[in-house]
């Protein structure tokens, strides 16, 4: 859709027929993305929580390390009853 037409006019009527479609296009956009939101926010409220239970589980220090300190702690120990 060009500016003018053949005669030299800016054809309005196209313009307008132009506007209706795209609000019209606009709006069923916008309903679509507010259903889309609306199914979303119990996915997000989920991942919120896993979210958060990763992080207490990242902030837990790591049994493994705590067994191979305790361990290590133990043999100084005992090192030093010796000595």
């Amino acid at each position: 859709m060009g500016n003018r037409n053949a005669e030299g006019k800016v054809p309005v009527s196209n313009w307008k027929k132009y506007l209706i479609n795209a609000t019209e296009e606009k709006e069923t956009l916008e309903a679509e993305k507010k259903e889309v939101l609306e199914k979303l926010r119990p996915l997000q409220k989920v991942q919120r929580s896993v979210d958060l239970v990763m992080m207490e589980i990242e902030d837990q220090p790591d049994p493994e390390n705590l067994l191979a300190e305790e361990k290590q702690n133990a043999e100084i120990r005992s090192k030093r009853k010796i000595e």
